[in-house]
Order: C-alpha cells, then sequence, then structure tokens
C-alpha cells in the first residue's frame, strides 16, 4: 500500500496485486519480518548527539539511541514511554512510576537514580536545555523505580517539555568519558545504539539493542545516516536505490517522484512549523518598528507564496492549527508605496543596505531570498545575501551578528503554543536570540500562561501574546515549507510521523521486506 499525504493533508492510496499478496488472509495486515539495515540519506550530519548540548542542530540521530519518561501518541495524548505510569498530585507535583526492565546501552540499570542525575545535568551550566526544565524545584527519589518532581511553581506545558527535551542518557557513560567525549559517543536506552560516528565517510551507524525493552523490537539490524549535503545529489542517490529512505525531498522535484509514484510524507505532522525573516530588533534600522512594517508591506505574500512551491501560508507566529492562534489578524497588505512613506517617517527616505543570511543547502530558502531581495530593492532596500553552514548561522546570530535571517522552526518539538511563543519571544528564553525580541507585555502574558492549567484561560492568554507579536513584527511569517520524506516500497514502519513532525514515530517498527 502506498500513501500519498500532501501539506494539505489530502490521501491518495493505490493498493497494488503485490500489495494484496502480501497481507494475511485472517488479520488484513502484512507481517513484520527482522534482519536488514536501513540506509538514510540525510542532509545533515548532527555535530553533537548529547541531547543535552546539540548546538541547537537536530537530526535523526538525535532521538535514535534515546528515550523520554513519556511521548505523544497520534492523538495527541500523552502515553509512557520509560515510565509505566505518572500521577499528577497537584498542580506543582508530579509522581513518576518507572518501567523496571530497562538499561542504558553500556549496561547500567535505568532507575530513580538516573532520572535524578539526567535532571541535575539538564540543570547544569554545560545544559543548553536548562530553561525547560528550570521551574523543576527539586528531584525525589521515592524508591528504586518511583521519583517526584516538585516544581517551583505551577509551569502548564511541564509533561509537553519532558516529551521535547527530557531525553535520558547514561549517568556512567558520561562520568566515565566527560561530555565531550560523549557528544559522539552516545549511550541511552533507545532500539538502536550508536556504533560508529564516522566524519570522514559522514555516516552515523546504529546497531540494534538487543535488550530493548520491547519485547521482539526493533525489527531492523541497523540504521546508518549518510551525510549528503547537496539536494539533488541526494536525490539522485535515493532514486538509484542506494538508499532506502531520503531526509529533505528537494521541493522542486516532489511532484516528479508523486508523479513516478513513490512514497512520499509530509513532514510537518501536527507541529507548530514555521518559516520566516526574522530581524535583529536590537540594532538599527530594525530597532524601529516603521522599519519593519516597511518590508512586510514591500513584500508580496501572495506572489510569494506562488512562487515557493509546497509552501502553505502563514499569518504569525503559530500555524492557525494551533489553539494559540489568534483568529483576528490581518494581513500586511502588498503596497510599496506605503512602504517608501514609513520608510521616510522612520528617517530612511532614500532607503538602506541590508545583509540576509541564510542557511546553505537549501534550495527553497535560497529562492525565497532571491523574491525577497528583488522585492525590497523596489522600494530603496538594497540587500545582500550572505549564505553560511548552519552551524555557522546559528553561531553567530547567537553572537547577534546579523541584521536579517532567514530560519526554520519546528516548534521546539513541542505541540503546546509556549514552544513558539515562549520559546521565541520571551526576553528570558535561551532562543531570544533568534530575533532579540523584549516586550514587556508579551513577557508578562507568557508568565502568567505558563503557571494556568485550564486550557481555556491559557488560550486567552497566548492568543492576546500572539496578536501582540504579530503587530510588533519582531519577523515575517512567510508561510510553511512543506518538507517531505521519501522511501522506498521495501520499507514499512516509516508512517506515522511523530506528531510532531519530521521523524517516524516508532523506529524500532521499521522493518524491511
Amino acid at each position: 500500500m502506498k500513501c500519498r499525504i500532501d501539506g494539505r493533508g489530502a490521501v491518495f492510496v493505490i493498493i497494488g496485486v503485490l500489495s494484496l499478496l502480501l497481507f494475511s488472509a485472517v488479520g488484513g495486515a502484512m507481517t513484520p519480518q527482522y534482519g536488514g539495515v536501513l540506509n538514510v540519506a540525510d542532509q545533515l550530519m548532527v555535530p553533537s548527539m548529547d541531547p543535552h548540548h546539540f548546538n541547537g542542530i537536530d537530526g535523526l540521530g538525535l532521538w535514535l539511541p534515546y528515550n523520554t519518561l513519556i511521548n505523544y501518541n497520534q492523538q495527541l495524548e500523552f502515553v509512557p514511554e520509560l515510565a509505566a505510569s505518572w500521577e499528577i498530585v497537584d498542580n506543582t507535583t508530579y509522581i513518576f512510576s518507572l518501567r523496571d526492565d530497562v538499561k542504558f546501552h553500556d549496561g547500567t540499570p535505568f532507575d530513580a537514580e538516573a532520572v535524578k542525575w539526567n535532571f541535575a545535568r539538564m540543570a547544569s551550566e554545560y545544559s543548553q536545555v536548562a530553561p525547560y526544565f528550570s521551574m523543576i524545584e527539586s528531584v525525589d527519589v521515592m524508591d528504586e523505580y518511583t521519583v517526584q518532581f516538585k516544581l517551583s511553581e505551577p509551569y502548564a506545558p511541564f509533561l509537553d517539555n519532558l516529551v521535547a527535551s527530557g531525553q535520558m542518557v547514561s549517568p556512567t557513560a558520561v562520568e566515565t568519558m566527560g561530555n565531550d567525549a560523549f557528544q559522539k559517543n552516545p549511550i541511552g536506552t533507545g532500539p538502536f545504539k550508536m556504533v560508529s560516528y564516522d566524519p570522514q565517510r559522514r555516516q552515523i551507524e546504529f546497531a540494534r539493542n538487543e535488550d530493548y525493552f520491547e519485547e521482539g523490537k526493533p525489527y531492523l539490524d541497523g540504521i546508518v545516516l549518510t551525510e549528503i549535503p547537496d539536494p539533488q545529489t541526494r536525490l539522485l542517490a535515493f532514486k538509484a536505490g542506494q538508499f532506502d529512505y531520503l531526509l529533505g525531498v528537494p521541493p522542486n522535484n516532489v511532484d516528479e517522484l508523486i508523479t513516478a509514484d513513490y512514497n512520499l510524507v509530509s513532514v510537518l505532522g501536527s507541529s507548530n512549523t514555521i518559516d520566516f525573516l526574522t530581524f535583529n530588533t536590537q540594532v538599527e534600522p530594525f530597532n524601529n518598528a516603521k522599519v519593519r512594517q516597511a518590508i512586510a508591506h514591500a513584500i508580496d505574500q501572495e506572489l510569494l507564496l506562488e512562487f515557493l512551491d509546497h509552501t502553505l501560508p502563514l499569518l504569525g507566529p503559530l500555524p492557525e492549527s494551533s489553539w494559540g492562534s489568534n483568529p483576528n489578524k490581518e494581513p500586511y497588505a502588498y503596497d510599496p508605496a506605503k512602504a517608501r512613506a514609513l520608510l521616510a517617517e522612520a528617517g530612511y527616505p532614500q532607503g538602506f543596505s541590508t545583509t540576509l543570511k541564510i542557511w546553505n543547502n537549501d534550495p527553497q530558502r535560497e529562492d525565497l531570498a532571491v523574491v525577497v531581495q528583488e522585492m525590497l530593492s523596489q522600494v530603496g532596500v538594497d540587500v545582500t545575501i550572505e549564505v553560511l553552514e548552519a552551524g555557522t548561522l546559528v553561531q553567530q546570530m547567537m553572537q547577534g551578528e546579523f541584521e536579517v535571517a532567514s530560519l526554520h522552526w519546528g516548534g521546539g518539538g513541542s505541540l503546546d503554543p509556549n514552544g513558539n511563543l515562549y520559546v521565541l519571544f520571551h526576553s528570558a528564553s535561551p532562543n531570544s536570540f533568534i530575533a532579540r525580541y523584549h516586550n514587556d507585555e508579551v513577557n508578562a502574558l507568557l508568565d502568567q500562561a505558563l503557571m494556568m492549567t485550564d486550557r481555556a484561560e491559557r488560550q486567552e492568554l497566548y492568543q492576546k501574546a500572539d496578536k501582540l507579536i504579530y503587530d510588533d513584527l519582531p519577523m515575517i511569517w512567510f508561510g510553511r515549507f512543506t518538507s517531505y520524506v521519501a522511501y522506498s516500497d521495501r520499507v514499512e514502519g516509516i508512517e506515522p510521523l511523530k506528531p510532531s513532525g519530521y521523524y517516524p514515530s516508532k523506529v524500532a517498527e521499521i522493518w524491511i521486506h
């Protein structure tokens, strides 16, 4: 069976004779087969495989070796993973009962002490996920497999943060090899354990975890991720049969692959993924709201969407599907005359020059940059496009060395509006460097929303913050790139993807004919 899922959720199903023969007469489902290696053509070899310190660059390699206490199911409900169950005693107290059959890849036990150690590490100066758990006042071991979290104050997305950023690593491994070495030698509890990280061959190799706690899984013997940065080279290698799974289908080739009957699936899922131009609002001229408004009126959003294949419209920092999105936002109309007038009012009657920074090996973003460059030239804004490696761009932005950049945000792995609004726009967020935005009223609304547990009350606060941010324009939200992955007919279990998008929901259930 082959499914085609486009960015708008349309599903086309074609059932062939071969597929019918593979279904069992009784259960109507194919029986998974053991063995085989899944060869993946990847866009980027993650520089660090430490989930607590990954330099802002995510990837499939960061998910294969690890588990979290809980996860999302396809209905966006929380379900057990390393925790067998949990109890919310009150709005600041959570008790987790852990599975008693889990070991780390190095053979050491996963227990309550390991959980306590992990969250102490996540709170350390080394950690890059510390802000997501700053509300934790204490982690107490109640017995060998029971752990209690006490929060300093109510924090509504606490469970979401456990899913998005709470991967468990082996305390013994970290203490033995040190943090730096652990970044290239990850030890978790996940279905696959890393056996080699080879920068020369641009490959990361994983082998089946024979002691995985889900009985009979994983099905695969292993997974190999190979970095091929150039999109067309990656596509050609996939079509030639060198790979079973293609991450980052080039947008211009999506229709071609659908016509040729390949298996494609959108990576958006139920995520809060957005694509945008972001301003450094702390430097001239973008610290002036009138300049940002002028840029918004100088960009023809409708034409931009027509030009960019497989891009969904977006109005603000949350997609319309999010319950935190304010429905009462009006688009900034394309109006070059108004843009010029606003620039004059801001003190730039002749326009100005600026640099737009983007990351490399992203053809759709490069196309966007060229179109924006042309549109802004019509109102006197001369744009130079600078293409950088992703890690270099993020590092420069963290240091404030940018004026305008084009980025992609996946919601921080969380499905809560907090994953976009607080994480990107609260001035205390570790990711506030992306726009360097500061608004005391927005900060107060977002702080208040975190302390409430009632969805309706939180929604009201998030929708107010969403509208304020939209009006302030620290970014130009131009759309959602509908990226795709493709996979060969011999692979099963790729779908469904995680509700937060991008990666298979259950990698332990992938198998090969």
